[in-house]
């Protein structure tokens, strides 16, 4: 933000000049797998792989979407986008990293709702440039590992990422950008992870449907506040996520030994 304001550029303009325009072409085709994961979510059935024997929801819930005439409801496609994308990780298939195999759902959910929006693909191209460069800080300033800082450093990293992407596609300025990602990740802080079993399905594809709605709720929140208000900024949300993970009991760091799996082992 510094370099932003002392060179007068945008977010997306500094990643740009500091990545090259070659980068515009990785980015279409970030883009055109996003889509393509959601196209085959939509149209899979049966069970995904493991012994839990989970069920694909996505062409169930987008065929219900159809029945219902909900096909205009933004937040109902924004969530098939995101078991789209999910299921199709969870099946080995061909996703997006965004920041994690995990968290992959919550950018094709967002992205959805920007082309919901009518937002011209040019701006999502932005979004996506700033999207990468919240993922991109996370990593080297903190963690994207549930392994080591819990859920938080996956699916409170991808919310974050969402939250910017949709705050730069729809012309925010930086410093409201930057609050957009800082909402999106505060309000993720602590989360566990503690998926069944090690497996990507329970609770990691659901959870990513919300984190997607969530990233737009906090892109909407601070489109309306007055940024000078805000006392606590990306980077020390950041700082502050990684520390909590530091915390975390290891059980509640992707081992499958605590938290919602153990309950549900339990009562198996």
């Amino acid at each position: 933000m510094h370099y932003c304001r002392e060179y007068g550029y945008s977010l997306w303009e500094y990643v740009l000049f500091h990545e090259g325009e070659s980068i515009l072409s990785y980015i279409d085709e970030i883009y055109a797998a996003i889509k393509e994961s959601i196209q085959r979510g939509i149209t899979a059935e049966g069970e995904l792989p493991g012994e839990l024997h989970v069920k694909r929801k996505a062409k169930v819930m987008y065929e219900n979407m159809l029945k219902e005439h909900k096909e205009n409801d933004i937040q109902t496609n924004v969530a098939i986008a995101s078991f789209a994308a999910s299921e199709e990780n969870a099946a080995g298939g061909v996703i997006v990293v965004a920041p994690t195999c995990g968290s992959a759902g919550v950018i094709p959910g967002v992205v959805k709702y920007l082309e919901m929006k009518k937002v011209p693909y040019e701006d999502i191209r932005k979004g996506f440039l700033v999207a990468g460069l919240i993922g991109l800080l996370a990593k080297s300033n903190a963690s994207i590992s549930g392994a080591e800082a819990g859920c938080q450093a996956e699916i409170g990293v991808a919310c974050a990422m969402g939250a910017a992407m949709i705050a730069t596609a729809l012309n925010y300025e930086y410093k409201k950008i930057a609050q957009s990602a800082e909402v999106a990740l505060e309000h993720s802080l602590g989360l566990t992870c503690d998926p069944v079993k090690g497996y990507v399905q329970i609770p990691c594809i659901e959870r990513c449907a919300i984190f997607a709605l969530k990233a737009i709720n906090a892109a909407s929140i601070v489109d309306i506040m007055p940024i000078e208000t805000a006392k606590v900024t990306f980077d020390e949300s950041l700082l502050t996520m990684y520390l909590t993970g530091k915390d975390l009991h290891a059980g509640y760091r992707e081992t499958a030994k605590k938290g919602l799996s153990k309950v549900l082992k339990k009562n198996k």
